[in-house]
């Protein structure tokens, strides 16, 4: 079943923002353990350790990729909740880095 225009751009749109909140996740992250701060996901942490600098680009391509394979899914209602839900989240890790990084 493909999408009609109104479900891919929704869908694209959904995705765009999760990547955006992706990289701004990443840029916050950066500025938090530049000056002394620690990354608080353990899976994060570890990624971070593992790949040097760049944890970031493989971050941001994984979080694109899953966009990508939801918006291919988008049909279903599973995979909109799903993608609601990481923006969601996704926003109030930023935000939450940007409180943490006006202190």
């Amino acid at each position: 079943m493909s999408l009609t225009l109104k479900q891919s751009w929704k869908a694209y749109l959904a995705a765009s923002i999760l990547v955006v909140l992706g990289i701004l996740d990443v840029l916050s992250t950066n500025h938090i353990l530049a000056h002394g701060g620690c990354e608080a996901n353990p899976i994060m942490s570890w990624l971070i350790t593992s790949c040097g600098n760049w944890w970031a680009v493989v971050k941001v391509v994984l979080t694109a990729a899953v966009s990508l394979w939801m918006v291919a899914r988008w049909q279903y209602r599973l995979a909109r909740v799903i993608m609601c839900s990481a923006t969601v989240f996704y926003f109030l890790v930023v935000g939450w880095n940007f409180v943490m990084l006006l202190r």
